[in-house]
């Protein structure tokens, strides 16, 4: 057999190839697409049992291409034994006459938009981080640069089953015209090329490029991540409102920072003398962020009701983390939790699941119902 498939990678790519025995095909993945994408991969990856990948080409560094194999290495589900070996050409293997084979450095950087050559410094990044770098070029001079040379006959490898790949680009030219335009971009993103430390500070301050919920959230595991507080400034100058009628009231959080919250309403429950503030529902901060729901936030609050409004667009909110630590803090009380969602998406949509709603003790709300909500109901 031999069959090639397009993922489903909105204006991207990610090409899914099998071949030798329909009983067991051998399997090559071309690209990843954008994010949504690294689910559709990591399913076929995980439905393959632990037989690996032949070989996963990462073809050059536009978003299109690479942005959902970011979160496709850092994910903890996906082996590094899947991976035979990763082809793609990083910021060490542009220039000719310079080592190609990258090495850590130290440093940190920040950026305001996820550039391909960011998401690309970031890819190179988790290929070297520990445990034990992924393999990478291996097949090409061990770890050399995938390029076509001036002269001589067209490179090619034959991958174990009989697949040969010949390679037709790039060249010399094209990848020093890349090296030019990554300084530029490196420059803009205050991140110095090929350095580790820096494509991983930039990859902890990302929302959407960190591996998501696959099918069932694993709630026990996200509520237990270390909680690192939001610090974007537009953020942080957020208006957030306790708005209360007739016994009955909503806390408004806008994308307030959880700290702030946190000494305001200890605050307010000292002036009023009370343990914990009685809401009728919470408009949790920043569409869900992960940043700004803190357990400590939450022990502060007698709630039942958490409104998020997102559709989950550019930053893949809500997080499960964020969601997680909703449930978990509020497993115990004497209402059953309720999440309500004004869209419903493949980041919430997984909280629907009937066991975990049962286990957890918590109802979830999609549209058009959760999108109106009576605080004075039952």
């Amino acid at each position: 057999m031999f069959t090639i498939e397009m993922l489903p990678a909105y204006e991207g790519d990610s090409l899914w190839i099998e071949y030798g025995d329909p009983d067991a095909p051998r399997a090559v993945l071309v690209d990843a697409g954008r994010k949504e994408t690294y689910r559709d991969v990591k399913e076929r990856i995980l439905a393959r049992n632990g037989a690996p990948l032949e070989v996963f080409v990462m073809t050059h560094i536009d978003d299109d291409h690479i942005y959902g194999a970011v979160p496709l290495l850092a994910d903890g589900e996906v082996p590094r034994s899947v991976f035979k070996d990763i082809w793609y050409n990083g910021w060490h293997h542009l220039d000719p006459t310079v080592a190609h084979r990258p090495e850590p450095h130290g440093g940190t950087g920040a950026a305001d938009d996820v550039l391909g050559v960011v998401s690309g410094e970031i890819f190179a990044a988790l290929l070297q981080r520990g445990p034990g770098p992924f393999p990478w070029n291996e097949a090409w001079g061990a770890g050399d640069t995938i390029v076509v040379p001036e002269t001589g006959p067209l490179p090619s490898c034959t991958l174990e089953g009989g697949l040969t790949l010949t390679l037709l680009s790039p060249g010399w030219t094209q990848l020093k015209a890349l090296r030019s335009y990554w300084i530029e971009k490196a420059e803009d993103a205050d991140l110095r090329p090929g350095n580790v430390e820096d494509a991983m500070s930039l990859f902890a301050e990302r929302p959407g490029l960190e591996p998501d919920v696959l099918g069932a959230p694993a709630v026990s595991a996200l509520a237990q991540v270390p909680f690192k507080s939001d610090k974007k400034e537009p953020n942080g100058s957020s208006i957030a409102l306790l708005a209360e009628y007739d016994g009955h009231s909503v806390l408004l959080a806008g994308d307030a920072f959880a700290p702030v919250l946190e000494t305001s309403i200890a605050r307010l429950l000292d002036e009023r003398e009370e343990e914990k503030l009685l809401l009728d529902a919470f408009k949790v901060s920043h569409h869900g962020s992960k940043g700004n729901t803190s357990p400590a936030l939450l022990r502060q609050l007698d709630c039942r009701r958490y409104l998020i409004s997102t559709n989950g667009k550019r930053h893949y909110h809500p997080d499960g983390e964020a969601l997680a630590r909703i449930v978990a803090e509020n497993k115990d009380g004497p209402e059953q939790t309720e999440l309500h969602f004004n869209f419903d998406t493949q980041y919430t949509r997984p909280w629907d699941d009937r066991d975990l709603k049962r286990r957890w003790r918590y109802k979830a709300f999609y549209p058009p119902e959760s999108r109106r909500i009576d605080l004075t109901g039952g």
